[in-house]
């Protein structure tokens, strides 16, 4: 059992874990050192995903047995040097999840972590060969290197020119490639919702494991050489597409019905992720590390484009991405002792106050506004964005909104505005004339509908008096 020691508040004190030395084999032992963010301390960031908390497994840390979810002690072996000790942070042992105290702490200060990390190493999981070909696919064309994986390349490169039974194993090998490409983007690791800040703020790109391949995902997964992307090198050849190719080139060996359904496949998986021909659109946006005085990217901008992002702790939706919008995190700090629907409202009062929109216009409603009193009806679905939206959208959020503004003659400060007490939110709107109160809802869903289903078929008994009020009242 680890015994945590009170951190520094004002010296923004962190921990950092020893990775000590050992065989992948070996036992993996750790230590935990006390350091402050303000003396330039070396270290690594990790960025990862759990996995099933449920499911552990034990390392050590300061001579006491400590559970880590599985996907995290594989990581830890990975990363382990034969010789030397390597100093890391990750969240999971680094900070002490059982002290909320803590949490609401350390939550903003991982801004400062994944900024000031010396790089930072993004853990997707085991391997595979077509892992491997992938990322050797990209080292040969996009960053030139020459190793003993790129040598495959090469040779295969050169017999293609006068071989046409070559460019049929280039064509194969360029389907390996392709499916190694779609098993990365497949991993959990774009899915969750922490490591979006964590690929966002470090002031370098973040270096990609599985398990013993290191990659850069510019290389990997979007090409920037002169070399084709491999889905017009496999989809554009003729290789594949001519049925006597396999007689001719004595391959008979080679299911050719389960390689042509192989590249139906591997072709619906790529149209599913949004894959173009050339540039693959790997779920990750690269803006640089945002400023934190940077009006480029708001709140909302993030909040759109994590939307269909995964979280097991629900305030997790907002607070993951605290550490690159500066102004609420100092209005409303982490605090994990808060009710959902407190922060969640606070969220949406946020962008209504201090980025002059309304979430209502990006997000959908939530399942409950009508039934769950313990927060207004305005506060919205965050965790999904309306389907018309593009996930990235939000580059053009801020000049939409202000482009409708202008239009109707009408200022930031007059559009909408939430009360002091964060309940109730008001609109600007024309004096037009009476309101007429047609219907009052009930509270729940099922007698809503039973009312709707009365107006619209015209029977005013099932709808209270009408009442008439003055726009000023």
């Amino acid at each position: 059992m680890v015994q945590y020691h009170t951190l520094n508040q004002d010296t923004a004190e962190i921990r950092l874990l020893e990775l000590l030395p050992g065989k992948e084999v070996s036992p993996t032992h750790c230590k935990l050192a006390t350091v402050s963010l303000q003396n330039n301390a070396i270290f690594e960031a990790l960025s990862y995903v759990w996995g099933d908390a449920q499911v552990t497994k034990a390392i050590t840390v300061d001579g006491g047995l400590f559970q880590v979810t599985t996907n995290l002690e594989e990581a830890l072996r990975a990363l382990r040097h034969r010789c030397k000790s390597r100093i890391l942070w990750m969240d999971a042992i680094c900070i002490n999840q059982s002290d909320l105290g803590e949490k609401n702490v350390q939550v903003p200060l991982m801004r400062q972590i994944y900024t000031n990390a010396g790089g930072v190493v993004a853990w997707l999981g085991p391997s595979n060969p077509s892992i491997e070909m992938a990322v050797s696919y990209g080292w040969r064309y996009a960053e030139k290197r020459l190793s003993s994986k790129t040598l495959y390349w090469m040779r295969l490169d050169l017999a293609a020119v006068f071989s046409r039974r070559a460019r049929m194993e280039r064509s194969i090998a360029l389907l390996q490639v392709l499916d190694g490409q779609l098993d990365i983007l497949l991993r959990p690791y774009w899915k969750r919702i922490w490591t979006f800040q964590e690929y966002h703020l470090p002031r370098r790109k973040p270096i990609y494991m599985c398990r013993n391949m290191v990659f850069q995902a510019y290389s990997t997964l979007e090409h920037s050489g002169s070399e084709p992307f491999p889905f017009s090198r496999v989809f554009g050849g003729d290789e594949l597409q001519d049925p006597n190719a396999i007689r001719m080139l004595d391959m008979r060996d080679i299911d050719y019905d389960g390689l042509r359904g192989l590249v139906s496949a591997l072709l619906e998986k790529s149209v599913g992720l949004g894959v173009s021909d050339r540039r693959p659109h790997y779920l990750i946006v690269d803006p640089g590390p945002p400023s934190d005085t940077s009006t480029d990217t708001d709140l909302l901008g993030y909040l759109l484009e994590s939307a269909n992002r995964l979280f097991s702790e629900p305030r997790d939706r907002v607070y993951a991405l605290y550490g690159m919008v500066k102004e609420v995190r100092e209005l409303y700090p982490p605090d994990y002792s808060k009710p959902v629907e407190q922060v969640l409202l606070e969220t949406s009062a946020f962008l209504v106050n201090h980025e002059k929109d309304i979430p209502r216009g990006w997000f959908p409603p939530r399942a409950d506004s009508i039934s769950n009193q313990s927060y207004p009806t305005w506060v919205p679905d965050f965790n999904l964005a309306l389907p018309d939206l593009h996930p990235h959208i939000h580059p053009i959020v801020s000049e939409k909104t202000r482009t409708s503004k202008a239009g109707f003659g009408i200022s930031d400060d007059q559009l909408a505005a939430v009360d002091k007490h964060l309940a109730t939110l008001g609109i600007s709107a024309w004096n037009i004339g009476p309101v007429h109160v047609v219907l009052n809802f009930a509270s729940t869903t099922i007698e809503v509908l039973q009312q709707m289903r009365g107006l619209l078929l015209n029977r005013p008994s099932s709808c209270p008096p009408p009442r008439v009020f003055s726009p000023h009242n």
